[in-house]
């Protein structure tokens, strides 16, 4: 197993080769964003917090099941998270919560709290067919939440971070989220459970180079904690699939403190970095997945310490122009005085 560099640097020189890979206008437009524009952008998506969760409740248990309705304002609500986190990466946020993937999502909640947490439930006895079938097909390709009862916390929260041990080196569920092609997606509800489904893709070119998570450019610590894995997406239309001469640097330079991460076997510790390639078909069928130690770069308040962070990932191959690199940076800023969100050992995502 290749270990993991850490060491101090007196001196940073950022040197793209001759092969470097182009930047896509997106990715332009995500480091032109300011603060402000951001802060702008995310009142805008905070609206009116919805009194309600349901219109409907749902009933869990045998034999008269039913998928309940989220109240339409909480369905606003999850909507508006899921647009501004778009926005954020700077993939299309035009998307649209869809009645029927939203329906099918609903069964999708009430199936699993009747059974067992798992994307694929057995039948229960005293569940008619009509009700198990769509709610199984569902559950099979949605994100399934646990612990939340919120589901508009449970997105932000869970959907979106991947920091649980069974997902943080896979990072299917925000993968999906952040995926170009999503148009429509669905959501339902029951419990503590909450199901989401951003299975859909409605096909066609991608236009950007690459989906990174967190984005180039100024990014709230409110939507990325230090234990959180980062991302990097590749079209594959661009860039050949990404192997195993890929690695990655991490520079705060603030302190000018590098973090130097090559690929080794994949860890459950709790404060390792890591480095992984991971190529199944989810998004866009292609993740680079890293994270420097949590512990160092956690502040004294345990929030990621705020400051310009300088990523490299070097190894790339082009279609176009062969082997380069990539480096961009991101800027951590707070949105408010609150600290980045928590994932408690009882919340889970499957």
């Amino acid at each position: 197993m290749k270990k993991l560099i850490k060491k101090n640097v007196i001196l940073l020189v950022l040197v793209m080769t001759a092969g470097s890979c182009r930047v896509s206008q997106p990715y332009g437009i995500l480091v032109s964003r300011t603060e402000d524009n951001i802060r702008s952008a995310w009142q805008m998506s905070r609206g009116a917090d919805a009194p309600e969760v349901y219109e409907q409740e749902p009933v869990c248990s045998g034999p008269d099941y039913l998928c309940g309705r989220l109240d339409y304002a909480k369905r606003r609500e999850v909507l508006n998270e899921v647009r501004f986190i778009r926005y954020l990466a700077g993939v299309n946020s035009f998307v649209f919560e869809e009645g029927d993937r939203s329906a099918g999502a609903g069964m999708g909640a009430v199936l699993s709290c009747a059974a067992t947490l798992t994307h694929y439930p057995a039948q229960p006895g005293d569940m008619d067919g009509s009700f198990y079938e769509p709610a199984s097909t569902s559950l099979s390709v949605s994100t399934i939440t646990d612990g939340w009862d919120d589901p508009a916390e449970a997105h932000r929260d869970g959907v979106l971070r991947c920091s649980e041990v069974e997902n943080r080196f896979v990072l299917s569920h925000r993968r999906r989220l952040l995926n170009p092609s999503l148009r429509r997606f669905g959501v339902g509800a029951a419990g503590s459970r909450a199901v989401f489904d951003f299975s859909e893709s409605s096909g066609g070119e991608y236009r950007y180079d690459l989906v990174s998570w967190p984005a180039a450019g100024f990014f709230p610590v409110e939507y990325f904690a230090a234990e959180d894995p980062w991302m990097i997406s590749l079209n594959m239309d661009i860039y050949h699939q990404p192997d195993s001469t890929i690695s990655v640097t991490v520079i705060r330079l603030e302190d000018s403190f590098l973090w130097e991460l090559e690929q080794a076997d994949a860890t459950a510790e709790e404060d390792a970095g890591y480095l992984v390639i991971e190529l199944s078909d989810y998004g866009m069928g292609n993740a680079i997945i890293f994270r420097p130690p949590p512990s160092e770069l956690a502040g004294s308040d345990g929030v990621i310490a705020a400051g310009e962070y300088q990523i490299s990932v070097n190894g790339l191959n082009h279609k176009e122009k062969g082997r380069g690199n990539i480096s961009f940076s991101v800027v951590f800023f707070s949105l408010n005085s609150e600290p980045a969100p928590d994932v408690s050992p009882e919340n889970r995502v499957f």
